[in-house]
């Protein structure tokens, strides 16, 4: 069977060994926290029909800032506490 994965050969499900994880591990868990970047005075995703035209756009960038204003610092409290590592990006360490 032909396919355009270059990163490794096809092998159906049926005829793949039993996967095992490094140690015995049961579970895996890779956090990788989204940051993103909003510009006030782009129109973008609205919760509210009708408001994407006002200049600035202060109700929708409101909702979508929150994540990083409050929510990342959140998330990376709770990540600590639990030992939780997060995922590398440009050798910045989240």
């Amino acid at each position: 069977m032909a396919t355009n994965n270059t990163r490794y050969d096809f092998s159906p499900i049926t005829q793949r060994p039993a996967f095992r994880w490094p140690n015995g591990e049961r579970l895996a868990l890779w956090v990788c926290v989204n940051v993103e970047h909003f510009k006030l005075d782009l129109p973008a995703t609205a919760q509210r029909d009708g408001s994407t035209q006002l200049k600035p756009d202060v109700i929708n960038y409101g909702w979508r800032d929150y994540g990083l204003r409050v929510g990342i610092w959140r998330i990376l409290e709770i990540m600590d506490r639990m030992g939780i590592p997060g995922s590398e990006r440009r050798g910045v360490r989240v």
